[in-house]
């Protein structure tokens, strides 16, 4: 594999050089130069590629709520869904073991 293809001036912000020494943990380009796990940690990006836009998370989808999904009560609803048609299959099946 080829040594030190990247470097982090290759790079618009810390995340994306983060995501390259994911990729490849043995950091071959020398991302983390002081092997704590962080890329490119001192370079002098300035501002994100994200303009600071995602700093705390995406917002939510339905702006004033918080980011929780509301409680819509399906799996409870798809739990007696299934076992009616369990007791349906059972009811049948006793019919056609009847004959």
């Amino acid at each position: 594999m080829a040594q030190d293809q990247y470097d982090c001036a290759e790079f618009d912000s810390q995340q994306e050089a983060q995501r390259v020494l994911a990729r490849d943990p043995s950091d071959p380009n020398n991302l983390d130069a002081d092997n704590d796990g962080k890329a490119c940690e001192d370079y002098p990006y300035g501002d994100s590629a994200d303009g600071g836009q995602y700093s705390e998370g995406p917002p939510p989808v339905v702006p004033n709520t918080t980011s929780q999904m509301p409680d819509t009560g399906g799996p409870p609803y798809l739990a007696v869904g299934a076992m009616l048609l369990l007791g349906a299959a059972l009811v049948a099946g006793h019919g056609v073991l009847r004959r």
